[in-house]
């Protein structure tokens, strides 16, 4: 026996739903408005029996690299919505939005994007350490399996991010909205800004175009700040979005 229901929503969108032990359902809604601007990382399907876990490193780098997002899988992740490109200022410069063809927002302090998460939208807040490793394993799995072949995929990840967005020396940074792979943009034009949910600081992560050379800094990598109210003019903040 099923029922049919019919619901209306004002402005947004149901996302996904969950059947709760007593028969009854949730469902999740996003604002229309961000619905095109928002991706799902499917971090908690992420194993260590994937295919591309399989790779056997290739260099100090990969090998780090697996070391962490193997201990990440087994302690899970769960999944959250990403922007897919770099948050940029929004109209009167005070906060942040999502939109194409824009200047990222750079040059904020760690404190500064702590408050500008939430006043983007109550379930937004900076990412993890674990989250962004996560989202390296999802980003690398959805590679392979859009064609790349799985050296590549690490070695681009891991090892040299110029062929998916960052830049040599001399160079600009790029309007938001550029160098696409598997649905995300603007992954190596600046760095990000990471929370630090178990020590004092924070992390920043990646590189960007005038680091000299995308061998230096690759998205994987994480280098940790401890002073949270220092402007970096090379920074913007990884938003996460909860489920």
């Amino acid at each position: 026996m099923s029922t049919e229901l019919e619901i209306s929503i004002s402005k947004g969108r149901i996302t996904n739903n969950l059947r709760l032990p007593n028969g009854k359902y949730k469902l999740y809604l996003t604002d229309e408005e961000l619905c095109d601007t928002l991706v799902l990382v499917r971090a908690s399907k992420l194993k260590l029996s994937n295919s591309f876990m399989k790779h056997k490193p290739k260099n100090k780098q990969e090998k780090e690299f697996k070391k962490n997002l193997s201990e990440v899988i087994k302690k899970g992740v769960k999944d959250f919505y990403r922007p897919i490109c770099d948050p940029s200022f929004n109209e009167d410069g005070t906060g942040i939005h999502i939109k194409f063809g824009e200047r990222s927002a750079r040059g904020k302090s760690y404190s500064w994007w702590k408050k500008a998460t939430r006043q983007f939208r109550p379930d937004c807040r900076l990412g993890t350490k674990d989250e962004y490793i996560a989202f390296l394993g999802v980003l690398i799995k959805e590679m392979v399996d859009n064609g790349w072949n799985v050296n590549d995929a690490w070695y681009a990840v891991c090892s040299d991010t110029e062929k998916i967005g960052s830049f040599k020396f001399p160079g600009a940074y790029k309007d938001t909205g550029t160098c696409e792979v598997c649905g995300f943009y603007d992954l190596a034009n600046t760095v990000k800004i990471l929370d630090d949910a178990e020590n004092k600081g924070f992390w920043h992560v990646g590189g960007f175009y005038s680091m000299m050379t995308p061998q230096t800094y690759p998205i994987s990598h994480l280098f940790h700040q401890c002073d949270p109210d220092v402007e970096h003019w090379s920074t913007v903040g990884w938003l996460v979005i909860e489920t």
